[in-house]
């Protein structure tokens, strides 16, 4: 399979556990052995965020990765410290947020059948990282954590976390021109805020036309409103985090 390498952690003695995205499948973990030997041939291949072709093979112990090479290094990325960093960030999101696919039970059951949501965060990724390799060659200075922050907003909407930024979660409506309120992890309008305690937690309506913008699929090089648009994308992924456990 083709899969960009989100992450890995070591295990045992000498192996490594390797997150995998994939197109099909969504998130696998796939061990190698003996990977952090000198002589491994198999761990320049498997670096994130690389995207690499990937051999797996069913064993009594999870999936084990036989065989990888690089397709995609991302040079660019990895050169800007700034944004390699925001890579990186933003992939230990992934990694946290998607379920990952673990044996070959699971794999028998799943394969063939509509993976519609793990496509689309597969596509979001690749286009992710198109843009950042893009960005991190530019000479003007970029806001590399801004970028990352798109990609989580966009991110935790695919994966069902993130509330409707376009109308009231409570009544419905379109938000007005003063802005949203945050309850419970959903946007309220002032109206609505009032009746649910929502407090003094609230979201100008530039900083939610912004938002409105990038969940359009637009990627926002530069806002006035960056800074606020990045403090409540990870609002949204620690109120999320929170969910999950």
């Amino acid at each position: 399979m083709n899969a960009f390498i989100l992450g890995s952690q070591d295990v045992f003695e000498y192996d490594r556990a390797y997150s995998l995205l994939t197109r099909e499948l969504g998130k696998v973990v796939a061990i190698a052995r003996s990977v952090r030997k000198p002589q491994s041939k198999l761990a320049g291949h498997l670096d994130a965020p690389h995207f690499s072709w990937v051999e797996v093979i069913a064993t009594s112990k999870g999936w084990q990765i036989t065989q990888a090479l690089e397709q995609l290094a991302y040079a660019r990325i990895r050169k800007n410290r700034d944004a390699l960093k925001a890579v990186l960030q933003c992939s230990q999101f992934l990694n946290v947020f998607l379920p990952a696919l673990v044996g070959s039970y699971e794999f028998q059951h799943i394969v063939g059948k509509q993976q519609g949501d793990e496509e689309k965060v597969f596509m979001l990724w690749g286009d992710f990282l198109d843009h950042m390799e893009l960005y991190a060659e530019q000479l003007n200075e970029t806001d590399f954590d801004f970028i990352r922050a798109q990609c989580v907003l966009r991110g935790l909407s695919l994966l069902g976390f993130l509330p409707d930024v376009a109308v009231c979660n409570s009544c419905g409506k379109q938000f007005s021109a003063r802005g949203a309120y945050l309850a419970d992890n959903q946007l309220v309008c002032d109206a609505c805020a009032v009746s649910l305690r929502a407090g003094a937690n609230s979201i100008s309506y530039s900083v939610l036309k912004t938002i409105q913008q990038i969940m359009s699929g637009t990627w926002v090089l530069k806002d006035h409103y960056a800074k606020a648009v990045t403090r409540c994308a990870d609002y949204f992924e620690r109120q999320s985090e929170q969910f999950m456990l």
